[in-house]
């Protein structure tokens, strides 16, 4: 059956290529990517309904961008507005993504529902891309379970929004960069000798990560003051990922409101994985707003990386590493596309 319905997958795509599905979990799956029967993506960048056929795209990456708790709800007699709620209350999110073209370009909206097909050479599964995504009663936003990063094959063209950047110690590990200012990650190339990066931002936070361990150009920091309410603000946190490691913070120079945390979380409860390797974590960069007294909120955040461990495994170790602050230095503010 699972070959049949492979071969009926094969008819209707117009194109396979190489590349990976990475999962909001940590689950990362490599094999072909394949398009619907349609065999485009559709992207609203909030003026117009954007298209590009599979081939021309290199990347899409989703992130969260809202999400919050709902009650399944009636009204209490026809005609009224009066309602009642009943269960346990859901999460719902909506997701907003960027898509990477293989000219070069970033384009930033919300996909329009996509199906997906990923052929890993032992069968193929359907990988289905939604703007909102709703959960069951009981779950949270995090137990959401979301593809965050299409990677599909094929080199993209050179163009004015790459920048070269070059290992500050010769170690070429897997590289990520987020800007602080536009909390966005960037589209990153190995090439010998280093690696070329597209990102739209400057305050660039650059993060490698090698046999060792992870390590992080972090600039700026905090008081004690503030690092107390963000300890105290992360004990109040209501997430999937109940431990928490504040790794550094940093106030923001030209807003003494806003402040930036790297946070290595992970789960420790349990999960719904079946796998050995059941326990998901994330490193992260946090946008924090500092109100009155000691309010405090959580306003964004951006993944350098993540992955998913065993139980009994130990954690990526991540340190602080002075020499990776010139490097996130060496990507200047892109031109929006």
């Amino acid at each position: 059956m699972k070959q049949l319905y492979k071969v009926l997958i094969f008819m209707v795509a117009t194109c396979a290529v190489a590349g990976h599905v990475e999962w909001s979990d940590g689950v990362r799956q490599e094999g072909e990517l394949q398009a619907g029967p349609n065999g485009v993506l559709r992207l609203h960048d909030g003026v117009r309904v954007r298209e590009w056929r599979l081939e021309e795209v290199a990347r899409v990456t989703l992130r969260l961008e809202k999400g919050r708790l709902e009650r399944a709800w009636r009204f209490v007699e026809a005609g009224q507005t009066q309602k009642e709620e009943w269960g346990e209350p859901y999460p719902v999110a909506e997701l907003m993504a960027d898509v990477w073209l293989k000219s070069g370009t970033r384009v930033a909206g919300h996909l329009m529902s996509t199906t997906l097909y990923l052929d890993d050479g032992e069968g193929v599964e359907r990988v289905v891309v939604k703007r909102k995504l709703r959960g069951a009663g009981g779950e949270s936003v995090d137990d959401l379970r979301y593809p965050v990063e299409l990677v599909f094959g094929g080199e993209v063209v050179d163009g004015g929004g790459w920048r070269w950047v070059k290992s500050s110690d010769g170690v070429l590990g897997e590289l990520a960069m987020v800007s602080r200012r536009t909390m966005n990650s960037a589209a990153v190339r190995r090439k010998e000798g280093g690696w070329e990066v597209m990102l739209e931002g400057g305050d660039v936070v650059a993060a490698l990560r090698d046999g060792k361990g992870i390590r992080v150009g972090w600039r700026g920091g905090c008081d004690e003051a503030e690092l107390a309410r963000l300890r105290q603000g992360l004990v109040d946190l209501n997430d999937f990922f109940d431990g928490r490691e504040l790794v550094a913070a940093a106030v923001d120079e030209d807003d003494k409101t806003v402040v930036h945390t790297l946070l290595l979380l992970h789960r420790v409860g349990k999960t719904t994985l079946p796998a050995r390797a059941s326990q998901p974590w994330r490193l992260e960069v946090w946008r924090w707003r500092l109100g009155e007294g000691d309010d405090i909120s959580a306003v964004r955040r951006v993944v350098l990386f993540r992955g998913i461990k065993g139980v009994e495994e130990a954690l990526p170790l991540v340190r602080v590493d002075e020499r990776l602050v010139e490097m996130g230095g060496g990507v200047p503010e892109a031109t929006p596309p």
